[in-house]
């Protein structure tokens, strides 16, 4: 009755254990729970935690050493550093990620990701011995996670940093217990005390998460007014307290986690923690609220019966010691006496649950046994011989559960214990009495029953020739007892006979099989019979003599050994010497067993043919030095090297004899090893198939021929080989009678049929395909009458036939298989007989394989496929999976015509890699593959992120979708230690508000794109919120009594109030009121007169933060007046005049000429209804309640009517564009345009915005007088004239023929420089226009100094795009010449780049020039009729200098059959080129467009443009004169077409008086004038020099601090270098304007 009180007094004791430690465990997740709504620094609370388990276990320690009076533990540094450190480690990171994970995820997620935990502490106790391997542990374990996660299913919410977290926790978790277990139970560390250990752990696990917590919580927690930065002592005493209160409990916890794995096991603590999950759940449900399904309850259940089934697999381990003992001695005095006796034997041979031993050799035993429960220091392991001579006792200590001991013997009996070793006492925990040969006889009882039971002969494991000793406890009879126990059961119904020894050489054949079957062990296909007690002693059996195979019969046995790296050399001598016990017992020669052997890997290689040896001594000697290759394992080539290689007749392979071969590996072929078995077995070879350790044995059962009982053995280790020998040498003997044909005398000699019957000879093969094949012969010298074909694969069984006339010597076979292998035979048929076949054998051809295979993706749900055709195949087709951790998934099937070698793969997955193989087809037959690999592109991330607003509170997050129509964008932001994680979903917008942030915060904002296919990889960035705003303009609108109104602009809308404070600066207490923060303004009481006043006002926030205070100071005094007194923004009829107010409370302001009724603070006035081009003075001043104060003056002029800078901005034939500079407050403009000629006049009147106007219709060649009038009211400005031509008519330009006609419907007439001709003008077309480039971004006009035409600089990544249907509506004329004038910049990249280029609508280039810096190429590009890209490259010197930095124009004619280049007009090359294709007009038109980038906003070149055309001819090139370059010389060009020349010397007739001419120079300067009169008093001077220091003056009272308003500037410059030189020129130009039109009015006036 001992036992079932022991597991009662055990389980009551674990039930107590657990129950305090849920206690502890539940109390503090829900305090954590609780205490991190407001406390968010789950780190900083660890660590807290930890130091008061030290102060507890330190006092603790001390009190326990105090009751007891003896010293307690304490490690040295080398043993605390080595054996504590990752103990307290691991710990520590398990604790603090595990607290930390609580701000990211929900206590059902973290609860359902620590159930893994089990995983990991089971893992980890197998890893270091401390628990047994059981089966039954892993269906708890599947049980207990999967019931978990079926309880917490529906209640997950994912978060990836927190699942992350949690996950790496519950690893180290496993690590930490496991360790923990191991630390507690070494009885030489002292540490089996709970307190102890911890007392240890702390220090080490407080400097492992101290470095965690200075990152991530060091700075948030400095700044927090939890601790640090409290104003008040009581929040500091409560946070104090309650973590406090943390502490105790994480205290208890810990001694409750540490007492309970000491006591039982980690993993016992683990399934306790995982029931307490579920009761910490059930808890939430009731007191929280929350709803569980039935899904969550049927999780529930099953959990509770994997806990169930782990507590009654613990019950039942732990008492099967004891109930197996008690069954015995009960059992026992109940059997008769003369059945004790064999009770007795099955005892012995009955493995305990302590204890189990394994012979390991002859001399060598290996033990085993179950570790105690509890800490232990070890084990002592006695071994003692029992003799009457006394002998030596052998004894070893070990700290593992198992030991080895040697050099024992066989036929000694000893007495083995094992002791528990704790401190000072010993345990004994297991005994047993055994004897080295009955170890051995009761493994192969053992071993023989499982073979009785599974009905084969023994395989693998058994050993071959069976001992003497072992035959005799086989002859005992058969004993079934009615034990319930399964383990008493164990010996079935053994059947042996004993096999006599040979006397007679003389037997029949069927006397030997007979004898070899029963020697064989053929025992399941006999019936057992009983047979009875021997009556001599089992030990005077004398041992037999070897066996040898007597056979007469011949065969050629072939031995394939498997030689990779697996085997090992060590194991490679034991492969030897069972090759050479094989070969032993066999009669070796020509005419009797031959034997080759062949050792393969990665290559077979022959070691010795057949036909190499002919002795014995030469092929044991071959065996014992042959050497060890190393390599993989391909078995299925190696089979084939023997079928092709070793069983020709010159390897001495006999075709009358049987073919036996002997497979030796020890692991699962790399390769085919089926298929290439099932061909040699077609052939008629019999293979024996041997497995050793890591064999696959269902691949030998397939590899071996039939009866695989008797040709498949598979054996543990390499060292038990050795007891295959003899079993394997019966069967291969037995089977080689079977099947050899035994030797007989010679008949004698008899007639060759070969002479009377000649076969043909010499075949030869012919026009090789992969189905078909011509054989060719030559005919023997006797007539044959026909000739029958017959050929046949080498898989195939039924051969076919052709039947030829006996002239015939050729014969093509059609219909063949592809790569195979073919038997031909051709048989001569004479008359009377048929002649010897001449044989032969040839392998088709493979199916002919695409090539160059290529697939890359598309797009992140395409992949291109493209190949070149094979010949003849009829279609093709694709298998594409997807693979999964580099195994493929279900594949899918695509088949495609014969002429479609590029194709698309869709619907795929987005990064992804893809197995893509492609097979020709002929008819039905597939090709051999060929396969690749690629990856699909991701999922477009956003481009960018930006915030355009960013406040206190709230900010505006933007970004740039990475693709056109994403569904939606997902953002995350959250603070950067981890807390106050949101997320917000956006559909159909480009940028969110989020609100509700915390000022002066760092946050980390995460922006995806979410596609049906999932989310993309996150775009991240940092972003701080600013700092709360101050109100401002704080003032006092009004004085009142004893009241001051102060009134305020608001800070914010989320103000919750603010705090005014004010005092007397002379004397008085401090005062202060807080309003609500709706409020803009509150009245002040108890003012007094003739007082300073100091008003200071701040905002309140909802976040606690306040703002910065804003202060002013305010008089009750009357003081002077204002000062500073200036006039501004002088206008035709209006001036501002501005003051600084006086520090007192003035009533209002008078100005001279009118009174002012404003506030105090007004320091402005607009003086209105003025007199253009006059000067004034100013008076301003103060009048306060009682009196009137000072004044203060200023002049100011109001400006002039007149307009300037009048200019000319376009002009031609027929019209005159006129700008001005606008003036300020006028009504309108009157421009009125006059012909000298004939003094016709055009006026016009525009508004006040407007400040150009153009006049068309006008005359050419016409000078005209343009005048330009202000307008105010009834007043007029007076005029600025100019005066300008305009041009001469332009001529038309002749269009030569050309060979294909164009369609000029497609080419409107454009004006190019005076021409009219058919074309694009792409300058006006891009908006790089005098008129239109000022509202194009990114570009600039240059002024045109050295030319006539203006040059456009545009800048870097401007990317100029016009619509293709805007430039070209109807398409491109199949002829034209592109003509560009431009320079490159020294800021121009050195890559590639076009300098126009039209694309499609998805962006793909069709057709433009593109200009390589770095090759110095022009290149020229377009779609033609064959829908394909031409590319023409012109790299000659002329070319080159495009890229020197000049001004160069160049003309690229188009025709239908070449492209001419031309450059500054002269000819440099021609290329051959195709017709211009259909170009698209959906597409687009670039500028400087980047060769390497795609897209409408992806980045472009900087450069200069003067002209761009495209005229319709090819003649262009010829016909321009590149005049317009600013480095033509006046020879070179033409004059203009209204200019003459004289052929004649002869002055004319005087001609018509021209046009007044332009001022002439200017005059020298005349004789001095008579004195004006006194003008009036001009404006004030500058400030003089400053002057010296006066008089140290009184020391004033002290003051106050006051933070000030800040304003920002909005006149303030940044000085720095013109942008470039168009400033320059620009200023230049309009000086001299201005000096040409005044010198021309004063002429005129």
């Amino acid at each position: 009755m001992a036992c079932p009180v022991q597991f009662f007094c055990r389980g009551l004791r674990t039930v107590g254990l657990v129950l305090l430690y849920y206690a502890f465990s539940i109390g503090i997740t829900f305090y954590n729970k609780w205490l991190m709504k407001d406390f968010r620094y789950p780190l900083f609370m660890t660590l807290v935690h930890l130091t008061i388990i030290f102060c507890l276990s330190t006092l603790t320690r001390r009190a326990m050493q105090l009751w007891t009076g003896k010293p307690r533990i304490t490690l040295n540094w080398r043993d605390y550093l080595r054996k504590v450190a990752p103990t307290a480690l691991a710990t520590a990171l398990d604790i603090g990620l595990s607290n930390w994970s609580f701000l990211f995820i929900t206590i059902s997620l973290y609860t359902m990701t620590k159930s893994s935990a089990v995983l990991f502490i089971l893992f980890f106790s197998l890893v270091f011995k401390l628990e047994e391997p059981n089966p039954f542990l892993i269906v708890v374990v599947l049980l207990i996670a999967s019931g978990l996660f079926m309880f917490t299913f529906e209640s997950t919410q994912f978060n990836l940093e927190g699942f992350i977290m949690v996950l790496l926790a519950s690893f180290i978790g496993g690590i930490r217990w496991t360790l923990t277990q191991v630390l507690m139970q070494k009885a030489e560390l002292g540490l089996q005390n709970p307190i102890d250990a911890m007392y240890h752990l702390q220090p080490l696990m407080f400097l492992g998460l101290f470095p965690l917590f200075l990152f991530n919580e060091g700075l948030s927690l400095s700044t927090s007014e939890k601790l640090f930065r409290v104003t008040e002592l009581s929040p500091l005493l409560h946070s104090l307290f309650t973590l406090s209160i943390g502490g105790l409990l994480a205290f208890g916890l810990g001694f409750s986690e540490f007492l309970l794995v000491s006591k039982t096991s980690s993993l016992t603590l683990s399934i306790s923690g995982i029931f307490k999950e579920v009761c910490t759940l059930l808890l939430a449900a009731s007191l929280m609220g929350d709803k569980m399904s039935l899904l969550n309850w049927l999780g529930f259940a099953v959990c509770l019966c994997g806990i169930s089934l782990h507590v009654g697999l613990k019950t039942y381990y732990s008492k099967s010691e004891c109930s197996f003992y008690c069954y015995c001695s009960f059992y026992c005095q109940h059997v008769k006496p003369s059945e004790t006796v064999m009770i007795s034997f099955f005892l012995l041979i009955q493995v305990s649950s302590r204890l189990k031993l394994t012979v390991l050799s002859e001399d060598r035993l290996q033990m085993k046994w179950k570790e105690a429960d509890g800490p232990v220091q070890g084990y002592k392991v006695r071994v003692r011989p029992i003799s009457e001579v006394p002998q030596p006792e052998l004894m070893l200590t070990t700290t593992r559960g198992r030991a080895t001991v040697a050099g024992l013997d066989s036929s000694q009996e000893y007495n083995l214990q094992v002791l528990v070793l704790n401190g000072t006492t010993e345990k004994l925990l297991a005994k047993r009495r055994f004897t080295m040969e009955g170890l051995r006889e009761e493994e192969m009882i053992r071993s023989g029953s499982r073979d009785q039971r599974k009905k084969i002969l023994p395989g693998g494991s058994g050993s071959g020739d069976l001992d003497d000793v072992t035959e005799a406890l086989l002859g005992l009879p058969t004993v079934l007892y009615p034990d319930p126990q399964p383990q008493l059961l164990l010996l079935l119904q053994v059947r042996h006979r004993k096999r006599k020894k040979e006397k007679e050489r003389d037997r029949t054949k069927m006397e030997k099989k007979e004898e070899q079957g029963t020697t064989q062990g053929k025992a399941a296909e006999e019936k057992p019979r009983k047979t009875t007690f021997p009556t001599q002693p089992v030990t005077g059996i004398s041992p037999r003599r070897p066996f040898e195979c007597e056979s007469n019969a011949a065969a050629d046995v072939m031995l394939l050994v498997d030689g990779s790296w697996s085997i090992g050399r060590t194991n490679f001598r034991r492969v030897r010497d069972f090759l050479e016990g094989l070969m032993t017992p066999f009669h070796i020669g020509p005419n009797h067993i031959q034997i080759g052997l062949t050792q393969y890997s990665g290559d077979p290689r022959t070691e010795w043919q057949l036909n190499n040896f002919t002795t014995k001594d030469q092929l044991l000697e071959a065996v014992r030095n042959f050497r060890y290759k190393g390599g993989n394992t391909f078995t299925g080539q190696a089979l084939l090297h023997v079928m092709e290689e070793n069983m020709r007749p010159e390897a001495g392979a006999r075709a009358d004899v049987p073919f036996f071969l002997v497979l030796l590996t020890d692991g699962k072929s790399q390769d085919d090893a089926i298929a290439a078995a099932n061909r040699l077995k077609n052939a008629g070879v019999e293979i024996i198939a041997v497995g050793v350790k890591n064999a696959d044995e269902a691949e030998l059962r397939q590899v071996a021929s039939e009866p695989v009982d008797l040709n498949v053995y598979n054996v543990n280790d390499f060292p038990l080989l050795s007891k295959l020998v003899a079993r394997l040498v019966h069967i291969l003997c037995g089977r080689i009678e079977d099947r050899g044909v035994s030797k007989r005398m010679d008949p004698g000699p008899t007639a060759d049929p070969a002479l009377s019957y000649p076969s043909p000879m010499d075949l030869r093969f012919s026009e090789l395909g992969s189905r078909e094949v011509k054989l060719h012969w030559t005919n023997p010298a006797k007539s044959v009458q026909q000739y029958r074909v017959v050929y046949h694969s080498a898989e195939g069984q039924s051969p076919q036939e052709v039947v030829l006339a006996g002239s015939e010597s050729t014969v093509l076979l059609k219909d063949l298989s592809s790569q195979t292998l073919y038997h031909m035979s051709i048989f001569p048929v004479y008359e009377d007989n048929v002649g010897l076949a001449l044989r032969g054998t040839v392998t088709t051809l493979p199916l002919g394989m695409p090539t160059n295979l290529e697939v890359t993706p598309s797009s992140f749900s395409k992949l291109r496929v493209s190949w070149d055709a094979a010949p003849e195949a009829t279609q093709y087709m694709i298998l594409y999976s997807a693979l999964n951790h580099g195994e493929p998934d279900d594949a899918k099937e695509e088949k495609f015509r014969a002429d479609q070698t590029v194709v698309e793969l869709a619907g795929l997955l987005p990064s992804t890699d893809y197995s893509v193989t492609l097979y020709a087809l002929y008819d039905e037959d597939p090709s051999d593959p060929v396969t690749a690999v690629a990856t699909t592109l991701p999922l477009p991330p956003p481009v960018s992120v930006s915030f355009p607003m960013v406040a206190h509170s709230m900010m505006r997050v933007s970004w740039v979708p990475g693709a056109v129509d994403v569904p939606a964008h997902r953002i995350i932001y959250s603070t950067n230690h981890g807390s106050d994680v949101k997320q917000v979903d956006v559909t159909g917008l480009n940028s969110v508000m989020v609100q509700n942030l915390s000022s002066l915060s760092r946050y980390l904002v995460s922006v995806q794109s979410q596609y049906p296919q999932g989310l993309s990889v996150a775009l991240t960035s940092n972003i701080t919120t600013l700092k709360v705003p101050p109100p401002s303009d704080l003032r006092v609108t009004n004085f009142s009594g004893s009241d001051i109104t102060v009134r305020w602009e608001a800070a914010a809308d989320d103000v919750v109030s603010y705090l005014i404070k004010w005092i007397s600066l002379n004397s008085g207490d401090l005062r202060q009121l807080k309003v609500s923060g709706e409020s803009e303004g509150v009245i002040l009481e108890g003012v007094e007169d003739d007082k300073e006043y100091q008003i200071s006002l701040s905002a309140l926030y909802g976040d606690g933060a306040q703002s910065e205070a804003v202060a002013i100071r305010y008089s009750t005094l009357s003081g002077g007046g204002p000062s500073s007194v200036s006039v501004s923004e002088e206008t035709a009829v209006s001036m501002v005049v501005t003051w600084i107010p006086p520090n007192a409370h003035v009533l209002q302001y008078r100005v001279s000429y009118t009174a002012l009724t404003g506030a105090e603070s007004e320091r402005r006035v607009v003086l209105e209804s003025l007199q253009p081009d006059t000067r004034y003075s100013v008076l301003v001043t103060a009048e306060y309640r009682n009196r009137e104060g000072g004044s203060g003056s200023a002049q100011g002029k109001t400006t002039s009517l007149r307009v300037s800078s009048v200019s000319v901005v376009r002009s031609d034939h027929s019209s005159i564009c006129v700008s001005w500079r606008a003036v300020s407050a006028v009504d309108g403009y009157r421009i009125v345009i006059q012909s000298v000629k004939d003094k016709q006049t055009k006026e016009e009147t525009v508004d006040e915005s407007t400040s150009s106007h153009c006049f068309n219709d006008l005359e050419p060649e016409t000078l005209y007088r343009i005048n330009v009038h202000s307008l105010l009211g009834s007043e007029e400005g007076s005029a600025v004239s100019i005066l300008h031509p305009t041009a001469s008519a332009p001529s038309r330009i002749p269009i030569s023929p050309r060979l294909y006609p164009i369609h000029n419907e497609v080419c409107p007439e454009v004006t190019i420089r005076n021409s009219i001709v058919r074309g694009y003008d792409m300058m006006e077309a891009f908006g790089l226009t005098q008129k239109a480039h000022s509202s194009v971004d990114g570009v600039a006009a240059e002024p045109f100094v050295f030319n006539t035409l203006p040059t456009f600089t545009l800048y870097k990544d401007v990317q100029l795009t016009q619509s293709t249907k805007f430039i070209h509506p109807l398409g491109f004329s199949p002829e034209h010449t592109i003509s560009i004038a431009f320079r490159l910049l020294q800021d121009t990249p050195r890559e590639p780049f076009a300098l126009w280029q039209l694309t499609d609508n998805d962006f793909q280039p069709m057709m433009g020039i593109v200009l390589d810096p770095t090759t110095k190429q022009l290149v020229y590009f377009s779609l033609d009729y064959r829908g394909e890209v031409q590319k023409l490259s012109f790299d000659q010197r002329q070319v080159h200098r495009l890229f020197y930095g000049s001004f160069h124009k160049i003309h690229l004619s188009v025709s239908q059959v070449s492209v001419f280049l031309s450059v500054d007009c002269q000819l440099v090359g021609e290329r051959p080129a195709r017709p211009l294709g259909n170009l698209p007009t959906d597409g687009f038109e670039m500028l400087g467009k980047l060769v390497k980038t795609r897209g409408p906003n992806s980045g472009s070149a900087p450069f200069q443009l003067q002209s761009f055309e495209i005229i319709c001819n090819t003649t262009w090139a010829t016909e321009d004169t590149c005049c317009d370059l600013p480095g033509s010389d006046e020879e070179s060009c033409p004059a203009p077409a209204y200019t003459c020349t004289c052929s004649s010397d002869v002055p004319g007739a005087p001609g018509v008086p021209g046009q007044t001419g332009k001022p002439g120079p200017r005059g020298e300067k005349g004789e001095k004038g008579d004195q004006g009169q006194k003008g009036e008093v001009g404006p004030p001077g500058k400030p003089g020099l400053e002057g010296g220091l006066g008089p140290l003056g009184t020391i004033g009272p002290r003051g106050i601090a006051v933070s000030g308003k800040v304003v920002s500037n909005p006149l303030s410059f940044k000085y720095g270098e013109p942008q470039s030189m168009a400033m320059i020129f620009q200023l230049v130009t309009q000086a001299c304007e201005q000096l040409v039109h005044s010198e021309y009015s004063d002429q005129h006036v």
